[in-house]
């Protein structure tokens, strides 16, 4: 479910996307979206009022958080979970050196799914979510599509939901950055042609595949995954879901 503030985009309640046993995620517990560097006030006093706002999971690198620091929330522990290996190697872009994108995030989800320090971003994640027994988590990248995506996918997963709906959550980023992609600039984006903010402002079923199938064959799928490198246990998956199902 979308939530609408004045200056975060793409932010999103997990609550009530089916998972294991019958039971549904557990609404204002789950929120993704993007960075925070751009919250209003009024977006900062919802989240500490109306979401009780507990935990904030970052998972840009170190230059990103310098370059955007995330405003404040009252009453929210932040937590640095820096997912990619290596940051895209790319010249300084201007409107006439445009990044090769579809390049940028074949690599970028490679990277991810074989990445032992991915890995260990994403084991961190869970560690906060665990540690977290009420109020909500928000978790984000930059535009909160790619690493936030695929970190979605890993705690639907957790909780039991069918690949093919966790899939559902994360195109749905599609739909969430439209007005970004619309006015570029506000996100700090220059304004390059429609194909160009297309690649950066979507998310494409063949970089998911490639991060599915990457992970498939380092670590033997998504549930080797989160028991392997991730370390998570019986009783993590138990306490994961008594926390945020219902």
């Amino acid at each position: 479910m979308f939530i609408a503030f004045d200056r975060i985009v793409n932010v999103r309640d997990l609550g009530g996307i089916p998972a294991a046993d019958g039971k549904k995620v557990r609404p204002g517990r789950l929120l993704r979206g993007a960075a925070l560097d751009k919250a209003s006030d009024a977006d900062l006093e919802r989240l500490e009022k109306e979401f009780r706002l507990r935990r904030i999971i970052d998972f840009r690198d170190g230059n990103e958080r310098e370059k955007y620091p995330n405003r404040a929330v009252p009453g929210a522990q932040a937590h640095a979970c820096p997912v990619l290996p290596e940051p895209p190697k790319m010249k300084p872009p201007t409107m006439d050196v445009v990044p090769d994108f579809d390049a940028i995030f074949r690599r970028v989800y490679g990277n991810i799914g074989r990445s032992e320090v991915s890995a260990a971003a994403y084991a961190e994640m869970f560690r906060v979510l665990l540690d977290c027994p009420e109020g909500a988590v928000y978790f984000h990248c930059a535009q909160g599509k790619d690493r936030t995506g695929i970190g979605a996918i890993l705690i639907l997963t957790a909780l039991g939901a069918e690949l093919e709906t966790a899939k559902e959550d994360y195109f749905l980023s599609n739909i969430g950055l439209k007005e970004a992609e619309a006015e570029p600039m506000s996100v700090g984006v220059r304004p390059w042609p429609r194909e160009v903010l297309d690649k950066l402002f979507n998310v494409f079923p063949e970089n998911l595949n490639i991060w599915l199938e990457t992970v498939r064959e380092t670590w033997g799928g998504l549930d080797a995954y989160l028991r392997g490198p991730l370390g998570l246990t019986d009783a993590d998956f138990a306490r994961l879901r008594e926390l945020y199902l219902e």
